[in-house]
């Protein structure tokens, strides 16, 4: 039996903290105003996040394109990582919006753009890479919402969030570098 690369499990982790990010900002965005009613009646943030997203994902490839796909999925981290610190701080709205706008521009290509780099390393069955690094960042999707709720009623959701500003630096250490194929 084949072992997985190890660069999979690796670009499964990076996918696996993005996709529990994603399933915080959007499982949580309207909790986050609780502190302000005002922001908790307010769909906007929620609406900001997923139109950012949407646009990324639409550019996308004509970005991997220009700046190739670690590049893009590089500089979508840190626009991830800033998003989610400022979201998590945001004392109001006027902060919060923005946040959410980088948060959702961030994230919007790190998936499907590492699950082609996964998709083209070498080895006999590159369907396995993709379908471990997808089991990975689902099961983070699911896990990531509830593990940050049990912290947010420890520490308070501000700074449960401001603590997730890191997972979209772990894309800079954890996403693979190009294979270079032997001519």
């Amino acid at each position: 039996m084949n072992e997985l690369p190890v660069v999979v499990l690796y670009a499964g982790l990076a996918i696996g903290l993005v996709f529990g990010a994603v399933g915080l900002l959007s499982g949580f965005c309207s909790l986050s105003g609780l502190r302000n009613w005002w922001i908790a009646r307010d769909t906007r943030m929620i609406r900001s996040f997923a139109l950012a997203m949407a646009v990324a994902r639409l550019t996308g490839d004509w970005l991997a394109e220009r700046f190739g796909p670690r590049g893009v999925i590089l500089s979508s981290g840190v626009t991830m990582a800033v998003g989610i610190a400022a979201f998590g701080l945001a004392p109001g709205l006027w902060l919060s919006l923005p946040a959410a706008l980088l948060v959702g521009a961030g994230c919007g290509n790190i998936y499907p753009l590492t699950m082609c780099m996964v998709g083209q390393l070498p080895g006999p069955r590159p369907e396995r890479n993709v379908a471990t690094l997808a089991l990975i960042a689902f099961t983070a999707f699911l896990i990531g919402p509830p593990l940050i709720g049990t912290l947010a009623h420890l520490i308070g959701l501000p700074a449960a969030m401001a603590l997730l500003a890191p997972l979209g630096l772990a894309t800079l250490a954890l996403v693979p570098r190009p294979v270079r194929q032997p001519q």
